[in-house]
């Protein structure tokens, strides 16, 4: 920047000005997009909108996988390498739809997913009760996926959060 706080401009560069008041402008005029950046993110704005189109099904289908997860689960003797695998398992999903699930208008999934992630993390044996309340989060999800109005269902999910929290507080509490 000059040192009299005007204008800084060369060949290929953007317009950039500096008002009194420590404002950094552009010149709209220097602001050009090429044909080939245009190009990809049109491209890439295209595979977010199928991916948020795509996300109902894939939230079924891991939904689906978390049901399996939950079946292993239960199954699975306490304290084994079965259990411990589920445990994992259900963990994972759980975090896949923490991370996914708001990015494609899903918040309320998120929501949900994520205390149970937290509460699976690093668990390697499951209690029932905890097993109970992760089916009832699945069959929640896949609600979730099928329905139209995702909101619906703040009151059902508000309801498991506080169910998890009393069955993951500390005896004694």
């Amino acid at each position: 920047m000059p040192p009299d706080g005007g204008s800084f401009h060369e060949e290929g560069m953007v317009m950039v000005s500096m008002t009194p008041d420590a404002e950094i402008t552009l010149d709209e005029e220097d602001v050009q997009l090429d044909d080939e950046l245009m190009a990809a993110i049109a491209a890439a704005e295209a595979a977010v909108e199928s991916l948020a189109e795509d996300y109902p099904a894939q939230l079924s289908q891991d939904a689906g996988t978390l049901a399996d997860a939950m079946t292993r689960l239960r199954s699975a003797a306490p304290y084994t390498e079965e259990h411990a695998a589920a445990s994992v398992d259900a963990f994972g999903v759980l975090h896949d739809i923490k991370g996914q699930a708001g990015s494609f208008g899903f918040d309320i999934a998120t929501r949900l997913a994520g205390p149970y992630c937290e509460a699976l993390r690093g668990m390697r044996q499951v209690a029932p009760g905890m097993i109970d309340l992760l089916d009832e989060a699945t069959s929640t999800l896949c609600d979730i996926a099928a329905a139209a109005e995702r909101e619906e269902f703040g009151p059902r999910v508000d309801d498991l959060l506080r169910r998890l929290a009393e069955c993951s507080a500390p005896a004694g509490k």
